[in-house]
């Protein structure tokens, strides 16, 4: 239930920015959206027990956080956009001018554009200049180190391949040995942690008022995660109950509605 809450609050702030043409709105947006998929999938793995994939998941939602706050921190929206056009931009091309692979790409899908052409040369004269942050640096300037140590580090042992990978997995597949008894709900909870996080460093990366309800519901979920459910749902109820009706935020309303 509160995943379900989660994603729809998560929606709402994303549709408020849908009217935005500002890079940092824009961005802000789609790593929420991201963000809203992956604990969605998160969820569905671990209902059908893939409990290290959900960790791998978990990494990549952490991350993304840790991204976010740095975009935000340093005012660097438009230069991560500028440096992820030439990232893509090369990836895309490298397989374009593979002599073996091009004959069998679907040109028009792969060729870029004559606007895509100039930007990028746009861009790579002007040597655009961005880095990925480190995790565990944008971890202690977020104030939450533990993030790190106990989110994005310890998911890591999942990521990367490990002697003991798919011992569970072979266990609950044939039924030998000693089976797994644990259900791993711990990556439930950390994932709406990060999502909720993420969420929180949005509306205050946007810069604008926001509706306390929203902030309100965010705090609240948290006390979902120490046992304490009431007051996310009735937070949620009264949400629901002003749905097209509220002014969430001091942005234009998206379609200037």
């Amino acid at each position: 239930m509160l995943i379900d809450a989660l994603g729809v609050v998560s929606t709402l702030v994303t549709f408020e920015l849908a009217n935005s043409a500002t890079k940092a709105h824009n961005i802000t947006r789609n790593f929420i959206a991201r963000g809203k998929k992956t604990l969605d999938s998160i969820r569905l793995l671990w209902q059908t027990q893939a409990y290290s994939d959900c960790w791998s998941l978990h990494r990549t939602l952490i991350d993304r956080l840790f991204h976010l706050h740095v975009l935000g921190r340093d005012d660097s929206f438009e230069a991560f956009d500028g440096w992820s056009f030439v990232q893509q931009y090369e990836a895309r091309n490298a397989v374009m001018s593979d002599r073996e692979k091009a004959p069998k790409l679907v040109r028009k899908f792969w060729t870029p554009t004559d606007e895509q052409k100039a930007r990028y040369r746009k861009l790579k004269d002007g040597a655009v200049k961005w880095e990925r942050p480190k995790a565990e640096a944008a971890a202690r300037s977020l104030g939450l180190p533990f993030l790190y140590k106990y989110g994005y580090d310890f998911a890591s042992t999942h990521v990367h391949p490990m002697a003991n990978d798919g011992e569970e997995e072979f266990k609950r597949a044939t039924g030998l040995g000693e089976q797994p008894s644990l259900e791993y709900r711990v990556i439930l909870h950390n994932s709406v942690l990060a999502q909720v996080v993420l969420v929180q460093e949005a509306i205050r990366v946007v810069g604008v008022k926001w509706n306390p309800m929203l902030p309100d519901f965010l705090d609240a979920a948290l006390e979902a995660l120490l046992g304490k459910p009431e007051r996310y749902k009735l937070i949620f109820l009264k949400i629901g109950a002003t749905a097209g009706v509220a002014r969430w935020s001091d942005l234009p309303k998206p379609g200037g509605a």
